[in-house]
């Protein structure tokens, strides 16, 4: 194992080679693990930027993330990246949150903190960053004491009543995390019915795919839903990934918009039902849709319901 500098971030890192692969692995103290096929992928400066606040967003020392050329593309749309200055404000004071535990959330002056770890293009912007959440009253800065040689911006109780009401709320956003089976049939009903509804409102889509993402898909969904507005969930063919989804939204108080096929809900043999909802979801203001325009107008009237 070697040491050197992160390609994303240009922090200390240290640099694996495993045997029978000429594709290392990175581990960074921000960026974490990641593997990085140089060969395959010249890496952009706005592209290092928005990977390393991906990587420190996503953090994971249990697993290494692959970028190639492959993977970029999908890494550099997800949805959690922002878009805007004030969802850069959002990241970093959530990351702040996340720094430490309770009052002693700060980020210290002495430390080097990559600029990415609020998104920020270069040291100057993340420095302006942090003076603006200190002069909107969401950080306060501390001067080190006699005998302390530590100093920073620490987290004060409106900071912390604001990351919290991120995580809680997301009242401020613009992206809806979709629960549904990935399978052949469904997915015109998800391209016509569901993202062209959403589409109508401006309406950013997250989606995990578990047919083909079989790494880190929990902690995906689960950073899916936190970052979402509300959730659309499709129970057609009795998923149980979806009651997961579902049902872990509802404890974070997300609104959750349910749909079925209404030919699957109603199919009957010998004049009885055979498909049922599991727990009381037939009771709980279900959409049944017909086909991807029946559901792309029923759920444009929903989410409209939602957003006002």
């Amino acid at each position: 194992m070697e040491e050197g500098k992160c390609p994303i971030c240009g922090q200390h890192c240290y640099i694996h080679a495993r045997a029978g692969s000429n594709v290392p692995t990175y581990k960074c103290d921000f960026c974490f693990a990641y593997e990085l096929a140089d060969e395959d992928i010249p890496l952009a400066q706005e592209h290092k930027v928005v990977l390393a606040g991906y990587l420190f967003e996503t953090r994971s020392r249990s697993h290494s993330i692959r970028i190639n050329a492959g993977t970029l593309p999908i890494i550099l749309s997800d949805s959690r990246i922002p878009k805007t200055p004030l969802q850069k404000l959002d990241k970093l004071i959530l990351s702040i949150y996340d720094l430490g535990s309770g009052f002693k959330n700060h980020i210290s002056k002495l430390a080097k903190y990559p600029p990415a770890v609020g998104y920020a293009e270069d040291a100057a912007e993340f420095n302006l960053m942090v003076s603006t959440l200190n002069d909107i009253g969401y950080l306060r800065e501390r001067q080190a004491r006699f005998g302390e040689y530590d100093c920073g911006y620490f987290i004060t109780i409106e900071g912390m009543k604001y990351a919290e009401s991120l995580l809680s709320g997301n009242t401020r956003s613009t992206t809806v995390f979709v629960a549904m089976q990935c399978t052949d049939d469904l997915k015109p009903v998800y391209e016509k019915g569901v993202k062209a509804a959403c589409d109508v409102f401006g309406l950013s889509i997250s989606i995990v795919d578990t047919t083909e993402n079989k790494e880190n898909i929990a902690d995906k969904i689960i950073a899916g839903i936190k970052t979402s507005r509300f959730v659309i969930a499709d129970f057609t063919n009795n998923a149980l990934g979806v009651y997961y989804e579902a049902g872990y939204a509802k404890g974070l108080g997300r609104e959750v918009i349910k749909t079925c096929r209404k030919a699957w809900f109603e199919e009957e043999k010998d004049g009885k039902r055979v498909n049922r909802l599991y727990f009381d979801m037939e009771r709980d203001n279900l959409i049944l849709w017909q086909d991807e325009k029946d559901l792309k107008r029923k759920l444009e009237d929903r989410i409209r319901a939602v957003l006002l």
